[in-house]
């Protein structure tokens, strides 16, 4: 990018958050049945600049921009802040009890859809709602969804895609519950009853709301799109409706995917990563009846927050896919065109991405894992 230096404030950070806690930098460099390239940055343009903003974040999990400019930032330990354009920063009220919110999304219209999980006291299930944003906190929040025979104990991914109609709506499941008994992202064919969410893409199906703005919860249908998911952190609608998908593979084998209704997608059959206890795991290969990622990682990124990018500060960027990085202490820009993708950069942030977001003026916005004292936010923009 041209009129950019090279002005990063850096923080070396830790986490104890599950899904990052079995993602170390360095890892041996499995070899891959799929050809995944890597970047090659252009050696005369110069890495953005993100300009650390006022205002940190305790336990940021996702964030999100409302029309207005204001952000909602979702929090590990349960409910949302707003952040003002003064920096100032406020709980949010109305928002449902909840454990950890895990994903936010916010259409033109204001309407906001968030999935989190639910109180232990609540059973400790993945739920799923949407609401509106008032002066000081929600209004007309309704539960769409939650997973009352299937309750997640484990990593429960939780990241949410809606369409611009709002009438369909995608809401990922991670690999399986915890301990020795545990159901894995395989199923029997045809196991679409109840819904179980484990290592799945669900599809919900939203009726039209009425004149006061409610949906008939009754009609709504969810169903089971995909399968074989690890840990899928992200979910993002292109412009021309097709799904695309980001999730953490073991010891490598980090996955970006275009969603496909009806694929498996292989986990724990093949990855392109092996298991921390060193078990082998077969890679992705042709012919093994699995849907192959388009790009990898190995070593991991750890990949967290998605955003499809279509604001007009970078209008050479629309379209790009952005995520944060985990482990690999970046932000990562893919390019995305129809049903291809390629690994375009991977900026160096020396600390923890957790999410990223675009502002309604087209700035792109990052936030970085809380290291213990807040995490920092990050501006991108013109």
């Amino acid at each position: 990018m041209r009129g950019f230096g090279l002005i990063l404030l850096l923080l070396a950070s830790c986490s104890d958050a599950p899904e990052a806690a079995k993602q170390p930098v360095p890892q041996a460099v499995k070899t891959a049945a799929i050809a995944s390239p890597s970047p090659t940055p252009s050696p005369a343009a110069p890495a953005p600049v993100f300009v650390v903003q006022p205002g940190k974040i305790e336990g940021p999990m996702s964030l999100a921009f409302l029309p207005d400019g204001r952000m909602l930032v979702g929090l590990r330990d349960g409910g949302m802040v707003v952040r003002g354009a003064d920096g100032g920063i406020t709980p949010l009220a109305g928002v449902p009890a909840s454990e950890m919110m895990r994903d936010v999304a916010v259409m033109a219209d204001g309407t906001i859809y968030f999935a989190y999980s639910e109180p232990q006291s609540a059973g400790g299930y993945l739920a799923l709602a949407r609401a509106t944003a008032g002066a000081a906190g929600f209004d007309q929040v309704q539960v769409l969804w939650h997973g009352k025979r299937d309750k997640m104990d484990g990593s429960l991914a939780g990241a949410v895609a809606v369409s611009p109609d709002q009438r369909t709506l995608y809401l990922s499941g991670a690999r399986q519950r915890w301990g020795p008994a545990t159901p894995p992202a395989q199923r029997p064919k045809g196991y679409h009853r109840p819904i179980v969410v484990y290592g799945s893409i669900v599809r919900l199906d939203l009726p039209a709301p009425d004149a006061g703005g409610l949906l008939a919860l009754a009609e709504v249908r969810p169903s089971i799109v995909t399968t074989g998911h690890r840990n899928p952190l992200g979910l993002a609608i292109a412009a021309d409706g097709r799904l695309w998908e980001h999730e953490m593979g073991p010891k490598g084998g980090d996955e970006l995917n275009l969603i496909v209704p009806g694929k498996d997608y292989g986990w724990p059959k093949v990855s392109n990563g092996d298991d921390y206890d060193g078990t082998i795991i077969p890679d992705h290969k042709p012919g093994d009846g699995f849907e192959p990622p388009l790009l990898f990682w190995n070593p991991s990124v750890s990949p967290a927050g998605f955003l499809l990018y279509s604001g007009k500060l970078f209008p050479e960027w629309r379209g790009s896919g952005f995520m944060g990085a985990l482990s690999g202490r970046a932000v990562v820009r893919v390019t995305i065109s129809g049903a291809s993708a390629a690994k375009a950069d991977q900026w160096p942030m020396k600390t923890r991405i957790r999410d990223v977001a675009e502002a309604p003026d087209g700035a792109i916005w990052l936030v970085e894992d809380d290291t213990g004292e807040g995490g920092r936010l990050f501006r991108l923009g013109r």
